[in-house]
């Protein structure tokens, strides 16, 4: 059995989020409507009342890093400069609480957290972390810097969707 563990779930306008990562994907209608009853199943399970339209999704992504950097070549640490310097207009006060250096680095942190499974519509987006541990074993979560992989997933998720709740992509 695979536990899913639902990280992020907000309602918004998350086909702005699929069109900047993967604007060309074609999609066939079949394989939305084969995911509709599991996505409504799992965010149901949560409590989450979730409607599935038009779903797409893709594995194995880190949405916030490929966001930033597109399909171009760019310095990785001007890329966190510029997240920092958007998660600090984003959530104002957090320069006050953080230093620079720790706010560079946690960002780094949440850019380089692997999402399993992003599940994307018209509405509405969905990070979903599925473990699959064996019979009688806990599943392991990664930690960095300290910071639980789901709480780093989540941090993730509150960033991108206020980014595109503000317009700012």
């Amino acid at each position: 059995m695979i536990n899913y563990h639902l990280v992020g779930v907000d309602q918004m306008e998350a086909s702005k989020l699929r069109r900047k990562l993967d604007p060309i994907e074609p999609w066939d209608n079949a394989k939305s409507e084969r995911v509709k009853p599991v996505i409504a199943y799992i965010a149901n399970s949560f409590g989450v009342d979730i409607v599935p339209s038009e779903p797409r999704w893709e594995n194995s992504i880190y949405p916030l890093y490929y966001l930033y950097a597109g399909k171009n070549r760019v310095n990785t640490n001007a890329i966190y400069a510029k997240m920092r310097d958007d998660y600090i207009a984003l959530f104002p006060g957090l320069d006050r609480t953080c230093s620079t250096d720790q706010l560079t680095a946690f960002i780094g942190d949440i850019a380089n957290t692997e999402i399993d499974l992003l599940i994307e519509d018209v509405d509405y987006f969905i990070f979903v972390e599925a473990k699959d541990p064996p019979d009688g074993k806990s599943a392991i979560f990664q930690k960095r810097h300290g910071v639980h992989q789901l709480v780093l997933q989540y941090a993730e998720g509150l960033f991108l969707a206020r980014k595109i709740k503000n317009g700012s992509f």
